[in-house]
């Protein structure tokens, strides 16, 4: 998607669908609909057999193995976790994702998730280096809100 593009509010709703619908979970449910509706068809039905086959052995895959863990302990190592930073920082960027927008609404208070280490990580470094300027990105991800 262009970029330009991705900065409309068109752009930005149609890249949210398209990434939910991309998300694996979704893909394999897809899967399994157009392979049952298949299974209805003549013409079809030893194919839709197969795909349906393919489906829940990938389902069972990824029910029973350690794939999960495995690719995010592969991210997760391909970067250093503490590198040694330059005396001088102009600023910190702290990622969006840490608070949770819709509880905190309805709770009228900041609540955070798993992702509250971003935070405590970023007012560490902001303590550390005072003249650095902080960038907060978060908010909704939802496009409804």
């Amino acid at each position: 998607m262009p970029l330009e593009l991705y900065h409309t509010p068109m752009g930005y709703v149609l890249s949210k669908v398209i990434g939910t619908l991309l998300a694996p979970g979704i893909v394999l449910v897809i899967g399994l609909t157009v392979a049952t509706a298949l299974l209805w068809t003549r013409r079809f039905g030893p194919r839709a057999r197969t795909l349906l086959s393919a489906l829940v052995v990938g389902f069972w895959a990824l029910l029973v193995l350690p794939i999960q863990p495995w690719m995010i302990e592969t991210l997760e190592e391909r970067f250093p976790a503490n590198p040694p930073l330059p005396e001088r920082i102009d600023g910190i960027i702290i990622l969006g994702g840490a608070i949770d927008p819709v509880i905190s609404q309805v709770r009228h208070r900041i609540t955070v998730n798993a992702g509250a280490e971003r935070l405590i990580a970023g007012v560490r470094l902001a303590k550390a280096h005072p003249e650095a300027k902080l960038l907060y990105t978060g908010g909704s991800a939802d496009p409804l809100r």
